[in-house]
């Protein structure tokens, strides 16, 4: 892969924070009953496949950080639904999606347990199709008693691909919201992988920017008796852009 320099370093910080494979919940309703809502696209590289890696860190993770559900039904306080198990979030391939998942029947129930697709442990949560063994990255988001707080988990994504961030809500319970974060950190940091060979792009777009800007400054001091009101407006923009 390409590699950054150091003169690009300033590029790769800022496209980093635009562009972090962060997804946040704030307050966010959480899904319908007996629903599945695909939320967000990670792109990933494994530690053989990645162009450079950062620091110590020589494999991708997902981090499942201080996901919690809180009620919004006065006659159900938080406290009262800590055995609630049916709100999952998940992690999963693309290429896994329609293989893995049955459209139509997601959620574990006394049906699925009596033909084998799930146990009885599982019922009102998501399960996969019968027989399948897919690469799943699972978090179930409780609602905790009043001062208790989420825990995070980070997990390894050992392989290169595509990855779908899922909402499930498997149980009887919807008048709720969820806050907190799902990270997917790459081996080179937080820039998806499919934004990564762009870097050099910007590098040098970055270069002429800054080149046409001081050739445009140099030019503005030479005739600055002559320039008009929208000149100095067009200067004020180029030094903002820089």
């Amino acid at each position: 892969g390409a590699m950054i320099g150091p003169g690009g370093r300033w590029v790769w910080t800022l496209l980093c924070l635009g562009s972090a494979q962060i997804y946040r919940f704030t307050d966010v309703a959480v899904a319908k009953n007996h629903t599945l809502h695909a939320l967000y696209t990670y792109y990933v590289f494994s530690t053989d496949d990645a162009p450079r890696t950062e620091g110590d860190q020589v494999s991708a993770f997902v981090r499942f950080s201080k996901l919690q559900a809180h009620s919004a039904d006065p006659s159900q306080p938080d406290g009262s639904l800590i055995g609630y198990n049916g709100l999952q979030v998940l992690l999963i391939p693309w290429q896994e999606f329609w293989t893995v998942i049955d459209p139509v029947n997601f959620c574990c129930d006394e049906a699925a347990v009596a033909v084998g697709n799930c146990t009885a442990e599982e019922v009102g949560q998501f399960m996969i199709m019968r027989g399948q063994h897919p690469t799943l990255y699972k978090r179930t988001v409780k609602f905790r008693a009043e001062g208790e707080q989420a825990t995070s988990r980070s997990v390894v994504i050992p392989d290169t691909g595509v990855y779908l961030l899922l909402l499930s809500n498997c149980g009887n319970f919807e008048q709720a919201t969820m806050t907190g974060t799902v990270v997917v950190k790459n081996p080179h940091g937080f820039l998806p992988g499919n934004e990564y060979a762009k870097l050099p792009f910007f590098l040098y777009l970055s270069v002429a920017y800054v080149v046409l800007g001081l050739v445009w400054f140099s030019w503005s001091v030479r005739w600055w008796t002559e320039l008009f009101a929208i000149q100095h407006c067009i200067a004020v923009v180029i030094l903002l852009g820089l």
